[in-house]
């Protein structure tokens, strides 16, 4: 599909699945990786730049491979430690031993991945350099991090922030806002266990 500013948007065939941490999503991600494999084969010109990130490592692996072959510099974004939260979220230390070593080709096809790349780029320092971790080595100049955020409004809506300040209460005390999603890796419990020791 065309979009706008010769932009070309090409959609891949996936299995889909429900539940983040699932046999079915790694299916998912190695047969999007296979899919990729096939549509980059009609690729007339190789790109300028290739811009992957992990997850999903399957697919960022696959366009590893094509920009070595093709001498195309590509930038992987780090968005999630996969497959080390994998590992990690494993109950015992028995399993995770065994989780490691069930996935060791994909730990291989990830420090192939981030060696190779021209640069590493995150939304934190941990996650940079969990990825420098595996690339092997220390930060360069075109492994950089770019924070999540947004520009200050040059028009704020006054009416929300009096609405929004109201219900925060007193400006004498501390406001915690949380935006994310609930998980095992982001339990509330961790925050509010978080508070007390400041609050100490």
């Amino acid at each position: 599909q065309n979009l706008e500013n010769g932009i070309e948007l090409r959609l891949l065939p996936a299995l889909g699945y429900k539940q983040t941490v699932s046999f079915r999503r790694y299916f998912d991600h190695l047969y999007v990786a296979k899919s990729f494999r096939k549509e980059i084969r009609d690729i007339s010109r190789p790109p300028d730049l290739i811009v992957t990130a992990t997850p999903d490592y399957q697919i960022a692996s696959e366009a590893s491979d094509y920009a070595v072959r093709n001498n195309v510099p590509y930038v992987v974004d780090l968005r999630d430690e996969w497959p080390d939260s994998i590992v990690q979220m494993m109950p015992t230390e028995a399993l995770r031993v065994i989780g490691r070593l069930a996935l060791s080709y994909d730990f291989w096809k990830l420090r192939k991945t981030l060696k190779r790349a021209t640069g590493l780029v995150s939304m934190m320092q941990s996650m940079l350099e969990w990825g420098l971790g595996h690339a092997g080595r220390e930060q360069g100049q075109r492994d950089r991090i770019f924070y999540l955020g947004t520009d200050h409004p040059a028009n704020p809506d006054t009416a929300f922030l009096t609405e929004l300040k109201e219900k925060l209460g007193p400006e004498n005390k501390m406001t915690v806002v949380f935006i994310g999603t609930f998980g095992r890796l982001n339990h509330p419990e961790v925050i509010l266990s978080a508070l007390e020791h400041i609050a100490e």
